[in-house]
């Protein structure tokens, strides 16, 4: 997940402001012309409408490209033009076909030399729209005090609501059966075989809750639901992304559940052979012990500053403790069918056994990703020395919004990245990879890899709960843009707002990519932070900019894709101001 939204803090880097442009009104014949042009363009059907199609001007446009106080005269034409004009299909074959507004901006300056930056200057948002705005829509007070905030949407906010809801459970379950145990005549209610049964379902629950195929569906059951329905309910529904709280608690769960079972071994186990029952026990201690630390390992800070030996340890010790669980059970059930009051053998104890068919279905989940594992051939291309964009050709178009697997050594490391669908539904994806780490380091700086292993299935992100919602703004900074560009590329025909923050966006992250962010939406917030700073003077924070933006497009949510800092600050900005938002949350 580290390495999936690369570097987001570019906003916070820079130094120096757009200079004003000069623009000049339309006149009463070209108004009228536009006003025509508009009023014979096609009106959506309740149906697309439905859909959430951009087929008419959002309420207002604050932020329209080209809109600058002070524009050049000799472009004031085709400014005002594109000004107007909402149709995505127009604006995308200006730009794609070179005799937009862009070119003839470029050639009225054949004297200076041609950067792809400079075709996008007068896209970039300055201090003054950005400015106007937040003036226009100014962001309100939380409806609550701060401390209400903090414990509704930091401490007690969905993924921690999920927690509390398993871990819970499993408590009040573990206090009933403990309290039955300490009266004799109820001892046989509940046996350390019980207990195994327990820690087996948790284990299987948390590692449900990382199946590739158990997210999709959890993501479907969702966007299924009618986009017609209020948004009062699609808001919640739409907090699916959240089912990583269902795996933490699931694997604290299964701690607990062992530790109760520890107790019941060495309180009630009495192996007929004495091996078998040193076995128990002594594999007992050393199950618990791994499971600590497992759990220690994966307290959110150390995950963060041991992200590399945290991957490993989770891995490997996660195996190591399958298998041990299972040669427990093996030698449990032994020591059971050799009782002499046993009628049974091992094997048909066995069978009758839940934890067997749960251990069963574990060991699948272990390996169903190893059987999917494949070499992907792929083409860099250096978008600047910052990024690259890895494009892959595929057999069939690649679903929207999912995440796919990278590694050079499979056994040892695996970074999850967003696919990008090319924008024409052809059989091919890619994948932005920013300066964020060791491993996207020597990617981007070293001769690229001919291939790159991936294993499992695409899983569905975040950015898919944009489905949900008939209008939507979508706020990325750096590279955070690829996981929206997942969505807006395989639909630039939805009703939405871009919010966009990089340093030098068009030089790091290429022409083409830009090109792609206006054909979803011609009038994009794109924020050059190389030329208009956040830490300027009376500038608005992303914040604002967000809240403007939702508030003037009209959406019904908010989608933010940024590194953690930026993430949780802006979601919870929003949240404790009643505006739906969602943001990925770095928990694997």
């Amino acid at each position: 997940m580290a390495d999936s939204v690369a570097n987001f803090d570019d906003q916070h880097n820079n130094n120096n402001m757009n200079e004003p442009t000069t623009t000049t009104s339309t006149t009463n014949m070209e108004m009228m012309e536009l006003s025509n042009d508009n009023n014979n363009k096609p009106q959506p059907t309740p149906a697309q409408l439905e859909d959430g199609l951009l087929l008419q001007n959002p309420p207002s446009a604050h932020l329209a490209p080209n809109s600058r106080d002070n524009e050049a005269p000799q472009s004031r034409s085709s400014v005002n033009t594109l000004e107007q004009e909402s149709d995505f299909e127009m604006i995308e074959n200006q730009i794609e076909s070179g005799s937009s507004t862009l070119q003839q901006h470029n050639n009225n300056h054949s004297n200076k030399e041609e950067t792809p930056q400079d075709n996008f200057d007068e896209y970039m948002a300055d201090k003054k729209d950005l400015q106007r705005l937040a003036d226009d829509f100014p962001l309100p007070l939380p409806k609550h005090n701060e401390r209400y905030n903090k414990l509704r949407y930091a401490h007690f906010a969905v993924y921690q609501r999920l927690f509390a809801v398993v871990v819970g459970i499993n408590l009040v379950l573990i206090a009933t059966f403990a309290a039955l145990l300490t009266t004799t005549s109820k001892s046989a209610v509940f046996m350390y075989g019980d207990a195994v049964t327990a820690v087996a379902a948790n284990i299987l629950l948390a590692m449900l809750m990382r199946q590739e195929n158990c997210i999709n569906m959890l993501f479907h059951s969702v966007l299924s639901l009618p986009r017609s329905w209020p948004v009062s309910i699609r808001r919640h529904a739409a907090k699916v992304y959240c089912y990583g709280g269902v795996h933490t608690a699931s694997g604290i769960s299964a701690v607990l559940w062992y530790l109760f079972f520890v107790v019941l071994v060495f309180r009630d186990f009495v192996a007929v052979n004495e091996a078998l029952g040193n076995a128990v026990k002594g594999l007992a201690g050393v199950i618990m012990c791994l499971l600590v630390t497992l759990c220690a390992a994966s307290y959110p800070t150390l995950r963060a500053k041991f992200h590399n030996q945290w991957e490993l340890s989770h891995r490997f010790l996660g195996w190591t403790l399958v298998v041990l669980i299972w040669i427990q059970l093996c030698c449990v059930v032994a020591s059971d069918a050799l009782k002499p009051e046993s009628s049974s053998n091992m094997g048909s104890i066995l069978v009758k056994t839940p934890a067997f068919w749960m251990l069963l279905i574990i060991s699948f989940l272990l390996v169903y990703p190893w059987m999917r594992l494949r070499k992907v051939y792929l083409t860099v291309e250096k978008l600047s020395a910052h990024a690259i964009q890895v494009h892959v050709k595929t057999k069939k178009p690649i679903p929207t919004c999912v995440g796919i697997s990278f590694s050079r050594s499979p056994l040892i490391e695996n970074h999850k990245f967003a696919t990008i669908p090319n924008p024409d539904k052809e059989s091919a994806f890619s994948v932005i990879i920013a300066n964020n780490g060791d491993w996207t380091h020597q990617l981007i700086n070293d001769s690229p890899p001919p291939f790159l292993w991936t294993r499992g299935i695409p899983s569905l992100g975040v950015a898919r709960v944009s489905k949900i919602f008939r209008r939507i703004v979508l706020v990325a900074t750096g590279s955070g843009i690829g996981p929206l560009m997942s969505f807006f590329n395989s639909h630039p025909e939805w009703a939405m707002r871009i919010v966009w923050s990089a340093r030098t966006p068009a030089l790091s992250y290429g022409k083409k990519n830009m090109q792609n962010v206006l054909r979803a939406d011609p009038k994009a917030i794109i924020l050059d932070t190389s030329k208009t700073s956040f830490k300027e003077e009376g500038m608005p924070d992303l914040v604002r900019l967000a809240y403007g933006a939702y508030r003037d497009f009209e959406a019904e949510g908010v989608v933010v894709i940024s590194n953690p800092k930026v993430t949780k600050e802006v979601v919870f900005a929003l949240e404790s101001r009643k505006v739906p938002a969602y943001g990925a949350i770095f928990d694997s």
